[in-house]
């Protein structure tokens, strides 16, 4: 867990207030953020190097004339220096443990594939996780999942049996994503007794924990990813249920249906 350096009441409910800090140190640095008109201009580009000096115009590294893999590693270490720096003055270290976690089972995903592949990972692992990439992949080799949280130590035991049984990735990614969401729902549920709920304007019970009501919406839109993908693919309703994840605003049922 990251000790934050702001001390705040345990005591007492984690309200909005105790984020317009945060807040307002995300709007201080819009000016060193990409915008998309910058982010088109340097896609629209044909030269390199001049798609490299407008992302430098806005604070970042010049990284003309670097490699794919240098490129990357700028990229990697700059994302993990801001996730570093939000934790030292987010209120609740789970909000940022929620943001990390996909890449934390990312990594799972892309260690077991790799293996049944009889590849090597390194290149597609994310450095933005809870946990080391050297660590994840230590772990695995030695069947030792002691230091993971339990959802990531049971999703690396069940993946491994999966691929060797069915060597099906599609089945296995199915998998990982449902464990990940599982893990998603449980660090939302630990805000629940620390963070305001949110009540809606005139309501008689207080609504979901924030956390709560964020994830079935990013659930919704993971979901309706999925069907736009299925339906050009020409699949049936069935296959489009299986791969649906649960615990969204609309059951695969109903996406499935529609």
């Amino acid at each position: 867990m990251v000790v934050n350096k702001i001390a705040y009441d345990p005591e007492k409910y984690v309200s909005y207030k105790d984020y317009m800090f945060l807040a307002s140190m995300i709007n201080n640095r819009l000016s060193n953020m990409i915008t998309f008109e910058r982010f088109e201009q340097a896609i629209a580009t044909e030269d390199p190097d001049m798609a490299a000096r407008l992302i430098a115009e806005a604070g970042w590294p010049n990284m003309s004339g670097m490699s794919v893999d240098e490129i990357n590693k700028v990229l990697s270490e700059r994302q993990d220096r801001i996730y570093k720096e939000i934790e030292q003055v987010c209120p609740e270290d789970q909000v940022v443990q929620m943001m990390r976690l996909k890449y934390d089972y990312h990594n799972i995903k892309a260690i077991i594939k790799s293996d049944g592949a009889h590849e090597n990972a390194d290149t597609m692992l994310s450095s933005a996780g809870r946990y080391k990439r050297t660590d994840l992949r230590e772990d695995y080799l030695n069947n030792d999942y002691r230091d993971l949280t339990p959802n990531m130590a049971e999703t690396f035991r069940e993946a491994r049996d999966m691929m060797a049984k069915l060597q099906n990735p599609r089945a296995v990614d199915l998998y990982i994503d449902q464990m990940y969401f599982k893990e998603m729902f449980e660090l939302a549920y630990q805000l629940e007794s620390k963070v305001e709920p949110i009540t809606p304007m005139m309501a008689e019970e207080p609504g979901e924990p924030y956390a709560v009501t964020f994830l079935r919406l990013y659930i919704d839109s993971v979901n309706l990813r999925t069907c736009v993908r299925v339906v050009r693919m020409g699949k049936s309703q069935d296959f489009l249920k299986a791969m649906l994840i649960e615990n969204g605003n609309y059951s695969p049922a109903q996406l499935a249906a529609a």
